[in-house]
This record gives structure tokens, C-alpha cells and sequence, in this order.
């Protein structure tokens, strides 16, 4: 129960955090992945996250438009997203 609470939380604050990001239109797929990842480690500091992990993976964008889906896996939260910003909801 006290792990959904916090990554509900987690995700609420990076959600909010969103709105500070903006991918540059030449970003590349790794620097999607390390500006999304150096949120995160600004937002939860590694030594606050206990077990939990999180990935980040690339998607293709659909019909256009930012995609954006969020999966769990035991203790790894997954984040798909098509850019920096779409990664960063």
C-alpha cells in the first residue's frame, strides 16, 4: 500500500515537472533518455527511491501525435514515450 501511495506521488511530481520540460525538435533518442532520466534523479534522489527503479524506452509517436504509456514490473516503473517531453508525463 505505502508503494502505491509514493509512486502515485512520484508520478504526480514528475507530471507537474512536465510542464518545465521542452524537447528540442533534434533531440536524439539518448538524449531523450538521459534529459528524462536527469529529471527523475532531480526529483527522487536514488538514495530515496528504496528498491524502486525506473526505465525509460523510446516509442514510435502515433498517428502523429506524443505518445506516452507507463508500465510497472515488480519494482521497476516503466515509461515509454516518443520524446523528452512525452517521456516526462
Amino acid at each position: 500500500m505505502f508503494k502505491f501511495k509514493f509512486l502515485t506521488i512520484i508520478l504526480g511530481v514528475i507530471s507537474m515537472a512536465t510542464q518545465a520540460v521542452n524537447a528540442a525538435p533534434s533531440s536524439t533518442p539518448n538524449q531523450d533518455i538521459a534529459s528524462t532520466q536527469a529529471l527523475i534523479d532531480r526529483i527522487i534522489p536514488k538514495d530515496q527511491r528504496g528498491d524502486i527503479t525506473f526505465q525509460l524506452e523510446k516509442i514510435p509517436a502515433k498517428d502523429g501525435q506524443d505518445t506516452f504509456e507507463l508500465d510497472g514490473k515488480g519494482n521497476t516503473v516503466i515509461i515509454r514515450g516518443n520524446n523528452a517531453q512525452a517521456l516526462c508525463r
